[in-house]
């Protein structure tokens, strides 16, 4: 009886002995090799084992990879290899698989049936020829050191554009700040005559302009501005200056 390594599942399982007594080798073989026999077709020949007997000595097993089972891989790839035999430790090994007739299945699912296959005789290890065992490793190493990116000579101008920093308009603005010349107040009554002269012209005006037309600071003009004019804050001149009614040039003001 065998029971699952997972402790979620409790229930005992059967096992198929009828091969037991089946002789079988256990043969590790590089990761490589691993790769090419996992991307090879159901039922291909993969490889050929031949065992050498010589006389007095102890028979030679080596082993060779099919040309159809490297003709995918790109590179150099040891085809001959010795399978050098492992001591087993006097502990019994058993090859075991599971049956259940439906792949997507996992090992020791609900409804499998697990075998066994045979004990383990002979325990070997797959090595490759000195030679080539250099010369795959050489090549290897050079493959994982090889630049993914490399300078190539260009036969066309390629223009970018030039990135642009989002400071732009605020360095502009600033140096056109410390452009323009300082304001400093003039008399209060060189002020009023400059304002009292633009009411003549028109009789609204908005800061900006008057603050053009007078160029006085902002704060200083609003002083004056607030003490013979009047502020409209509706429309339809809002936002706008006038003077106030004392101050106002009939002909200028409509009444």
């Amino acid at each position: 009886m065998l029971q699952s390594k997972d402790d979620t599942i409790s229930d005992e399982l059967e096992i198929e002995t009828s091969n037991s007594k089946n002789s079988v080798w256990l043969v590790k073989v590089p990761n490589y090799i691993h790769s090419i026999w996992d991307k090879a077709q159901p039922n291909s020949p993969v490889g050929t084992i031949k065992i050498t007997n010589s006389p007095g000595q102890k028979p030679t097993v080596s082993l060779s990879l099919t040309e159809e089972a490297v003709k995918s891989e790109s590179g150099f790839i040891p085809k001959d290899l010795n399978m050098l035999s492992t001591p087993l430790e006097n502990q019994p090994y058993g090859v075991f698989y599971e049956h259940s007739g439906d792949k997507e299945k996992n090992f020791l699912s609900d409804g499998a049936k697990i075998c066994m296959a045979g004990k383990v005789v002979e325990s070997l290890h797959c090595q490759a020829e000195f030679a080539q065992f250099v010369e795959f490793n050489t090549r290897k190493m050079a493959a994982a050191t090889k630049l993914t990116r490399l300078t190539q000579p260009l036969d066309r101008v390629i223009v970018n554009p030039n990135p642009v920093s989002g400071q732009t308009l605020i360095i502009k603005h600033e140096r056109k700040r410390k452009g323009e010349r300082k304001k400093f107040r003039d008399d209060k009554n060189i002020v009023t005559e400059k304002l009292f002269r633009a009411f003549e012209q028109h009789e609204y005006y908005n800061t900006s302009d008057l603050e053009k037309l007078t160029n006085q600071p902002v704060t200083y003009l609003k002083e004056i501005l607030n003490e013979y004019c009047t502020y409209n804050t509706k429309p339809p001149k809002k936002y706008m200056w006038q003077l106030k009614k004392e101050y106002c040039n009939y002909n200028v003001c409509g009444e």
